[in-house]
């Protein structure tokens, strides 16, 4: 824990995988996933490992707290294509009173020398009261299952 109270995660946690098909609806008309889908690909990663850790977005929703995305950065490396199988790796890179950061890594699953990295993004998120979108506190029950993750 840092001087303002703030943890950082213990990056050696691994992170938790999910497996995505590159679906028509995420190209564009040269078969390329569009800049775009990107953000949607890491919510989900993100969203995924929420929910394995016992915070998804119901959980949060019965604590009337809700994300709001505070900024998204994305880099491309290479081009993902129709049809390609993903893994999206998220990893909580940190974790604040009110907030946190998430990392995903996309890869493209198959290939001869194992997957390939495709692009690599951070989401920050804010956690806010669904009554009245105001950041707020997260409680230390749900706070700890951040922390402890699968």
């Amino acid at each position: 824990m840092n001087r303002d109270g703030i943890s950082t995660l213990d990056p050696a946690r691994g992170p938790t995988t999910l497996h995505r098909r590159v679906e028509h609806s995420d190209v564009d008309g040269y078969g390329v996933v569009h800049f775009s889908r990107y953000a949607a690909f890491m919510e989900a990663a993100l969203l995924d490992d929420l929910e394995t850790r016992g915070l998804g977005l119901e959980r949060l929703g019965n604590h009337k707290l809700e994300l709001r995305v505070r900024e998204l950065n994305v880099r491309y490396l290479v081009a993902v294509r129709h049809r390609d199988w993903l893994l999206l790796e998220p990893r909580l890179a940190h974790v604040g009173a009110a907030s946190l950061r998430v990392e995903v890594k996309i890869s493209r699953a198959e290939g001869e020398d194992g997957p390939t990295v495709l692009a690599v993004g951070t989401l920050s998120l804010a956690f806010v009261s669904s009554e009245s979108g105001r950041p707020v506190v997260l409680p230390a029950t749900l706070a700890e299952l951040l922390k402890e993750g699968p």
